[in-house]
């Protein structure tokens, strides 16, 4: 199996953490986007219709100024056009915007500035437009009421359509069509239209494109600035919690529970080449993935306090398989486990011990516990008690990965191993150079000088098999010998009659 597949596991489920939480902050992101949009467009729209509003009623107010104006005239029907002037004069200059006032006579017309007049002086310049009791027309206003003619300034109008914010672009609209609106040179975005609920016009309202989505951007990016960094920080937090080996271990305790991980065993060899022993390795037999080697979980599981549950279910399985043959093993065979150091802090451990034992029922086969260094045990009280109960009940301690840290050492004064198991990256250094051979031979001449058996393992060459056994270790493990095999592997080539003339396994299995 490749290292690209055993490794899929752990990238899988980084690859899943990344997705879960990258997904999250777009879907809060987006929704956050949208929301923010539709409250500033509305906000937007609100405060245009407002502005509109105000307008109208400013537009509204004028002509009711100017409704105001025919009444109170309209007291003094006979009055000559010498006496009527100076107060149509003075009732125009009140009104904003006003230009002038004309009112009709039966011999002609008065108007507010140039007096009497035999006919109308204003032109129409373009198609008038009718209000309910007046009229417009697009270069002047003109509003016609009771036998008045008013004359309001464009520019008035046109100041009253200059609105602020500038965005908003307003046109006055009479039966559906623009009079008056400001110049512009830019595209625009539609907008709305209010009537005026006393005469018969309506402003419809539009924003400058460019105007009106820079102001959208700007006042989303506020409204989002925090929002973003509190979403950003929660999903790196999320990020960390399904990275956690308490979250990863969550799919490890699933796969322990279902019989998933199978224990699979890696020979043992004296010097003669004779088994002697086996130390059970586990691999997991993921359902969608296939075989996953140790390396990819064992941390997770360490870390998510799965490993006494792993441990459990190794021993039960292998003496599940082995119980049926272990009559065929040789004496003294010893069956390997590895464990943590915190397994040793409560009697679980000693009670899956007992428990191994009652389903093996072999008093001739000797169980080892390898101690490894990935986990360091501290000399409690606790501690010692479980170890003791352990030696009581024969169990064998094993220090795994001897000359690696510090913890073999602790281990050694803590402890009486029955083995010490030479780490592979001393193997490996076999052969290399000078150096490397005095770093070797100080490791093994310590393992010599504590007279404690030793076990090498990872051996692959055979110049390595020589050197070692030269220097006096007395086991031997590596693909040499025989890779970890299964369970069904083992029992079929190893435990036949006469097991312990079965020649090593070469197979690549």
């Amino acid at each position: 199996m490749s290292t690209a597949t055993l490794s899929s596991y752990r990238l899988s489920r980084i690859k899943k953490a990344r997705f879960y939480t990258g997904l999250l902050f777009i879907v809060l992101t987006l929704s956050s986007f949208v929301a923010a949009y539709q409250w500033v467009t509305y906000q937007l729209a609100e405060q245009a219709r407002a502005e509109i509003r105000n307008v109208i009623e400013q537009i509204d107010q004028l002509f009711i100024q100017l409704d105001k104006i025919s009444r109170d005239i309209s007291a003094y029907p006979d009055q000559d056009c010498a006496s009527l002037q100076p107060v149509l004069l003075r009732e125009m200059l009140k009104i904003p915007g006003g230009l002038s006032a004309t009112k009709s006579q039966p011999q002609g017309y008065c108007h507010s500035i140039q007096g009497s007049l035999a006919a109308l002086p204003l032109t129409m310049q373009g198609p008038s437009i009718e209000l309910t009791n007046g009229m417009l027309e697009a270069e002047s206003v003109l509003y016609r009421t009771d036998g008045m003619l008013y004359e309001v300034s464009e520019r008035y109008f046109l100041s009253l359509l200059d609105i602020n914010p500038a965005f908003i672009k307003p046109s006055l609209l009479i039966n559906h069509r623009s009079v008056m609106s400001l110049d512009q040179k830019s595209a625009l975005v539609r907008g709305g239209i209010l009537k005026s609920n006393l005469y018969d016009y309506s402003l419809q309202f539009n924003y400058d494109s460019n105007m009106y989505h820079w102001r959208i951007i700007k006042q989303v990016t506020y409204y989002l600035l925090i929002p973003l960094m509190l979403y950003v920080f929660a999903s790196f937090r999320i990020y960390r919690f399904l990275c956690q080996p308490a979250w990863l271990a969550g799919e490890l305790a699933s796969g322990i529970a279902h019989q998933q991980f199978k224990p699979y065993i890696q020979p043992i060899f004296d010097s003669g080449g004779r088994m002697v022993g086996g130390e059970i390795l586990v691999r997991w037999h993921h359902p969608t993935r296939g075989i996953v080697g140790p390396y990819e979980f064992i941390s997770i599981i360490e870390r998510g306090g799965l490993s006494q549950k792993l441990t459990e279910a190794l021993l039960e399985q292998t003496a599940t398989h082995l119980a049926p043959v272990a009559k065929q093993l040789p004496d003294n065979f010893h069956i390997a486990f590895n464990i943590s150091a915190e397994q040793l802090i409560n009697d679980k451990i000693v009670q899956s011990c007992q428990r191994f034992r009652q389903l093996m029922n072999a008093p001739h086969i000797n169980l080892v516990l390898e101690l490894t260094e990935r986990e360091q045990a501290f000399q409690v009280a606790e501690v010692m008690d479980t170890y003791q109960v352990l030696k009581n009940e024969h169990v064998r301690i094993s220090i795994d990965d001897f000359g690696t840290g510090h913890s073999s050492l602790l281990y050694l004064q803590m402890f009486q191993a029955d083995y010490l198991k030479i780490d592979k990256s001393f193997i490996d250094l076999i052969g290399e150079n000078e150096l490397s051979n005095h770093i070797v031979n100080n490791v093994l001449d310590l393992a010599r000088r504590l007279n404690i058996p030793t076990v090498a393992e990872g051996v692959e060459r055979n110049d390595q098999l020589d050197y070692l056994t030269v220097h006096g270790v007395d086991y031997f493990q590596g693909y040499l010998f025989s890779k970890p095999v299964s369970m069904e592997t083992f029992i079929e080539h190893y435990c036949a009659e006469q097991a312990s003339e079965t020649k090593p396994l070469h197979d690549d299995i």
